[in-house]
């Protein structure tokens, strides 16, 4: 699928009903009622009819639509230039992210992946965990990536505290300005028909940035390590989505 045909949006439907029962003539009726039998019966009528068609707008509840899609077997490739510990002079790279295994548990929904952009800094070892808990997003680095998919897959583990702190990258919705303990969402770049967020993290040996789409998932991803003289930046180049 190209990745021009990738960005997927909803919308909100309205319908409209016309007429109202002015305010004056409700309060002239109800004086005649006071007085007028016939008068009270056919208020009563016009107020329930008027009532009926009184103008109003009613949104109807947008379709929920989940933050990072991520069916069994769907896959993502990146392209970009890098230049890592085992490929000491810069170059060109290309990614390939599958995921392994997805697990639901109440409003965890998690994915086992490997390939992913974000472990080009540490080789990509152990693969990683990338769920959803509610409006939270989590990203789970190896050494603990086993361990958090032994507890997903432990029916009887409730599950209490599984995530860290640090590896919450952001929550919905995404707005510039917004943060977590490690991780400030930088920048939103238009698109069509959705936008493009950078979340960055930074400190003093260097930088991460991770480009996100709402509906379509992780679109780029950037690093430099300063120490190591270690970078990347790759973004998506193909996306397929699979169903389960």
């Amino acid at each position: 699928m190209p990745a021009g045909d990738l960005h997927r949006h909803f919308f909100l439907s309205r319908f409209r009903v016309a007429g109202a029962v002015p305010a004056k003539k409700i309060h002239d009726e109800l004086e005649n009622m006071k007085h007028n039998r016939i008068g009270r019966i056919s208020f009563l009528a016009a107020l329930l009819a008027g009532s009926s068609c009184a103008q109003a707008e009613v949104r109807v509840p947008e379709i929920p639509a989940a933050v990072f899609p991520l069916p069994n077997h769907s896959s993502w490739i990146y392209s970009g230039t890098a230049r890592l510990d085992h490929n000491p002079e810069a170059g060109p790279l290309t990614i390939r992210m599958d995921v392994i295994e997805t697990i639901t548990r109440g409003d965890i929904q998690a994915a086992w992946v490997k390939g992913s952009p974000t472990g080009l800094n540490n080789n990509f070892s152990g693969g990683h965990v990338i769920a959803m808990v509610g409006n939270r997003f989590y990203i789970v680095e190896p050494p603990r990536t086993g361990d958090v998919l032994q507890r997903l897959r432990d029916s009887d583990d409730k599950l209490a505290n599984l995530f860290l702190e640090p590896e919450m990258i952001f929550t919905v919705p995404l707005a510039v300005g917004n943060s977590t303990k490690i991780w400030k969402v930088a920048a939103e770049k238009p698109g069509t028909p959705a936008a493009e967020f950078e979340i960055t993290s930074t400190g003093r040996s260097g930088y991460q940035t991770i480009r996100f789409v709402p509906g379509l998932g992780i679109t780029g991803f950037a690093f430099e390590d300063k120490p190591s003289r270690q970078f990347a930046d790759v973004h998506l180049v193909d996306h397929d989505a699979r169903p389960e």
